[in-house]
């Protein structure tokens, strides 16, 4: 992860929440965090946004929690 950081193709925006304005703001195209994002997602982001189901193994058990994946729509 430091490699992609050093690269310039990952930025990490630190622990407890200061990373959350990075999605919104469109400073990065993907966001993984609570679903309490959304309402911060909706009221401030400039783009079009889709948010998906968390990927899972073929053949293992259906993930229960509430998560948010977004990602800026690609045109």
């Amino acid at each position: 992860m430091m490699d992609m950081v050093k690269a310039g193709v990952m930025k990490y925006g630190g622990r407890d929440g200061r990373a959350d304005a990075l999605f919104p703001s469109g400073e990065c195209a993907i966001f993984h965090g609570s679903s309490g994002m959304r309402a911060r997602i909706v009221r401030e982001a400039k783009f079009e946004w889709g948010v998906e189901m968390l990927p899972y193994y073929k053949g293992t058990r259906v993930p229960q929690r509430t998560a948010l994946s977004a990602g800026q729509a690609s045109g």
